[in-house]
């Protein structure tokens, strides 16, 4: 399914009258199939799939990184 099947789909639904399900509840679908097309690119290319996972472990060495800094650096506030 191309992003502009996705787009007339979510024209065709009938207005509610309701703001959630009129304009937040369409843009989180939105979202959302947007996200399902960039994995599906992500998985199809490998060259984006290794881009993605070394991206993922860097984000992760730097997360468990920082945690590592924020709690050494409580415990030493406590510990005053």
């Amino acid at each position: 399914m191309e992003f502009a099947d996705i787009i007339e789909t979510v024209k065709e639904f009938s207005s509610t009258g309701n703001v959630v399900f009129d304009y937040l509840f369409m843009g989180l679908i939105l979202f959302q199939c947007f996200f399902l097309w960039c994995m599906i690119k992500i998985i199809e290319y490998p060259i984006l799939t290794a881009i993605a996972v070394i991206a993922y472990i860097f984000w992760r060495a730097v997360d468990t990184r920082s945690q590592i800094d924020i709690r050494g650096n409580l415990w030493k506030w406590r510990n005053k």
